[in-house]
């Protein structure tokens, strides 16, 4: 009796995504290799996150390769024909790494992020000498449609912007490269389907969702018992998700403080801006990392997704889902999870109005209980890590 060889794969990622590596982008490239590792045998080449030295880790089924620390700097990059996101990675002992990784036999490269576009060229030298070998690139978000909004919004010196402007120029052309030299694109949010294939009408993709391991709330009743407190949920490493908690602190801060409404930043923040801003705010709690962050959520009677740059899937949408967080949103910050405005969550044109909206709800617990129990119910059992691997591996033998 014959036994079916597993798949071999590869992964080449960024950072070893595991604390105090955070945010959704780590926990959606950590779910996927661990989801994948449940149906192949698995390997991934990662930058160190800070804590984990270098060389191989088996954790959660993974064969871990950590191989230094990414670049630091936002200008190095300028005379390269990388974009900033790719020249971080691009270090010698990445590349001395994925060199030795790609003398052994593999079924499936895997490319995760935009982030990694550096190890294209060797992947596709490897691929000629191995034309079996299936290579998918893994989006986060489409980044061409997102880039340069994200760039405008940062403003700085006219230097800085016009780096700026030309690094979105390259992270375009670097996302086209990507998707035509793949076998197979993997999309983390749906509705990226159509701007790919506006593109890239031809393009073969599957679409693999974040899965959810957290707490899920079966039942809860919102009512005056629960604290007039909002929270808005995410790490604040990058500066997209600097600018925009800037700008909603700005238009909600004192229209919160007005209507009694206490606002709860959660989430890993540095110092110099957790200090200027608890200055500017005094009537915010910004609480940084927090340990049980269930029992936190069972506190407030509302979340916001204040996101009016990027695309992709925000993961923490999910903590608010199953949390039962009533979600009050930018338009268009809520995408991917199945369900829709008005019903599951209720969204507005600008940070101004979702302020405004968020405090004139507050106090309506037939409203809030509504959203909460459409968005839960609309988003159970479409959120499970372990048919990742299967899909994924099944979109790639159908595109032979």
């Amino acid at each position: 009796m014959s036994s079916v060889r597993r798949k071999r794969i590869l992964i080449l990622s960024r950072l070893f995504p595991y604390a105090p590596a955070r945010g959704g982008d780590m926990s959606y490239s950590r779910g996927l290799a661990i989801s994948f590792a449940h149906v192949a045998d698995v390997t991934a080449v990662v930058a160190t996150n800070g804590v984990q030295p270098d060389g191989p880790v088996d954790k959660d089924g993974v064969r871990w390769i950590v191989a230094g620390a990414p670049r630091k700097g936002r200008m190095g990059s300028v005379a390269t024909r990388l974009p900033n996101i790719a020249w971080r990675g691009q270090t010698t002992a990445y590349t001395r790494a994925l060199a030795l990784a790609l003398q052994e036999e593999w079924d499936v490269i895997v490319i995760d992020h935009i982030g990694s576009y550096h190890v294209l060229p060797q992947v596709m030298a490897y691929r000629a000498r191995r034309p079996a070998t299936r290579v998918s690139y893994i989006s986060h978000e489409h980044e061409a449609s997102v880039r340069v909004e994200k760039y405008a919004a940062y403003g700085g010196n006219p230097l800085l912007r016009l780096a700026l402007k030309l690094d979105g120029i390259k992270v375009g052309k670097a996302e086209l490269d990507l998707v035509r030299s793949v076998d197979l694109l993997s999309l983390i949010n749906p509705d990226d389907a159509t701007l790919y294939k506006a593109q890239l009408p031809g393009v073969q993709y599957v679409t693999l969702t974040p899965g959810y391991q957290g707490n899920s709330v079966v039942q809860r009743q919102i009512d005056a018992s629960v604290p007039r407190r909002v929270v808005v949920l995410g790490g604040r490493e990058s500066r997209q998700k600097q600018v925009i908690l800037e700008r909603w602190l700005e238009h909600a801060a004192p229209v919160f403080h007005r209507a009694g409404v206490e606002m709860a930043v959660v989430g890993p923040i540095n110092d110099a801006l957790g200090d200027t801003l608890s200055s500017r705010y005094p009537t915010v709690r910004f609480m940084g990392f927090v340990d049980d962050i269930d029992a936190f959520l069972a506190t407030c009677r509302a979340s916001v997704v204040a996101d009016f740059l990027g695309g992709g899937f925000k993961v923490r949408l999910l903590t608010y889902v199953f949390n039962r967080l009533p979600m009050f949103a930018m338009k268009g910050a809520v995408s991917g999870l199945g369900v829709s405005a008005p019903s599951a969550f209720t969204e507005f044109n600008d940070l101004a109005a979702l302020a405004q909206g968020v405090c004139e709800r507050i106090d309506d617990f037939d409203y809030l209980n509504r959203l909460q129990n459409h968005a839960y119910e609309g988003a159970q059992g479409c959120f499970d890590w372990a048919d990742r691997g299967v899909r994924f591996l099944k979109a790639l033998d159908a595109g032979r």
